[in-house]
């Protein structure tokens, strides 16, 4: 492109040592420099399982809403970032039509809780088949700008 800049982007992928193992065809999140004083979080999908979870016998939705947004703080420090630099999320539900109301009270009321009176981001919901591990339920990915 005419005039475009050919400097290369510092582009970091990075994979938290304290999150659930993943697989290897993903970074669990990037952090590209925007200007000298801001860079583009993105954090993969963060599931609702951490490295202790027992798949045998997983966590009810409720317990993986928790352990999904535990994972993503972990991620946001790793970034430098806060629930305040949050610009975009997507939130994945398995079988949502199915679930109880009290399970779709549950995320909603624990996703509020997290966020700590911090307004909410721009958010995308999917209700899915299900996830690349079949005992997940809940996986929820973000898009973050740090000043």
């Amino acid at each position: 492109m005419a005039g475009a800049s050919q400097d290369k982007l510092d582009i970091q992928m990075l994979n938290p040592s304290d999150l659930p193992p993943l697989a290897p065809t993903y970074s669990q999140l990037s952090i590209t420099p925007l200007t000298s004083n801001s860079k583009l979080v993105c954090i993969s999908g963060q599931p609702g399982i951490d490295g202790s979870t027992d798949m045998s016998s997983p966590p009810l939705f409720p317990e993986q809403v928790r352990a999904a947004l535990a994972n993503l703080d972990k991620c946001l420090v790793v970034a430098g970032a806060s629930k305040k630099d949050i610009v975009r999320n997507t939130q994945y539900v398995v079988r949502h039509g199915s679930m109880s109301a009290e399970d779709k009270k549950a995320r909603i009321d624990i996703y509020l809780e997290w966020l700590d009176g911090h307004p909410p981001s721009p958010e995308t919901f999917i209700g899915v088949a299900s996830m690349a591990i079949p005992a997940i339920l809940y996986e929820i990915e973000v898009m973050a700008i740090v000043h």
